[in-house]
């Protein structure tokens, strides 16, 4: 869903002048925000969608996709991006 909002994300400010009860409208950090969230949350919908196939996955298929996310989790704690770290370390702390 978030991925479809993103392309819509010019439609939203529109709908806000015309329609005046909508007045929950995204700021451009919090789409920014989003765009972030969706980057990290792209490799996890690629993982569940591998190990929780119709086949039944294989040890190294599962050991595979659970490497790239923390991977990407360890690489994600690296960046000196406030937002993201907070987010990432959260859920390595819950690990």
């Amino acid at each position: 869903m978030l991925v479809v909002a993103i392309k819509f994300k010019d439609i939203f400010p529109r709908f806000a002048d015309r329609e005046p009860n909508y007045d929950i409208c995204l700021s451009a950090e919090d789409w920014t925000k989003v765009e972030k969230v969706c980057s990290v949350l792209e490799l996890f919908w690629i993982a569940t969608h591998i190990i929780s196939g119709s086949d039944y996955p294989t040890c190294s298929l599962f050991f595979n996709e659970v490497s790239r996310v923390k991977v990407l989790s360890d690489k994600k704690t690296l960046e000196n991006d406030v937002f993201i770290w907070d987010m990432v370390a959260r859920n390595e702390d819950q690990v």
